[in-house]
């Protein structure tokens, strides 16, 4: 940075790795100076499109009427990495051949179970 007041670090980011809170928080810092998304891509060390999506992630909706233009925030993006983050999920895959008709049976059981619950349910009603 060019102020020889700020205590921002950079480091370089590893590709292919989710931002960190750090790197978030440069990008608040770089981005409220006013810098275009390829310089602060660039001093963060990713790639542009990935500083405009998280930008995005952390700029809250303009609400209509007046006020104030909403601005970026480094922890408003980083809850909404992790809530996103919470739901991506990888699904499971047991690849012991033995084991696949009970999962299938205990599967099927489940959803009888729901079906029956939610009739029940539908009848009291």
């Amino acid at each position: 940075m060019d102020h020889s007041y700020s205590n921002t670090e950079f480091t370089n980011h590893v590709h292919g790795k989710h931002l960190s809170l750090d790197e978030r928080g440069q990008i608040q810092a770089l981005h409220r100076e006013g810098l275009s998304l390829r310089k602060i891509a660039e001093r963060v060390g990713c790639a542009h499109t990935t500083v405009m999506y998280e930008l995005r992630r952390g700029t809250p909706d303009k609400k209509p009427g007046r006020g104030r233009k909403p601005m970026y925030s480094a922890k408003r993006g980083h809850h909404a990495y992790l809530k996103n983050r919470a739901r991506c999920r990888k699904p499971l895959h047991i690849e012991d051949p033995e084991v696949e008709p009970f999962i299938q049976w205990m599967v099927n059981n489940v959803r009888n179970l729901r079906s029956v619950q939610d009739d029940h349910c539908i009848q009291r009603h």
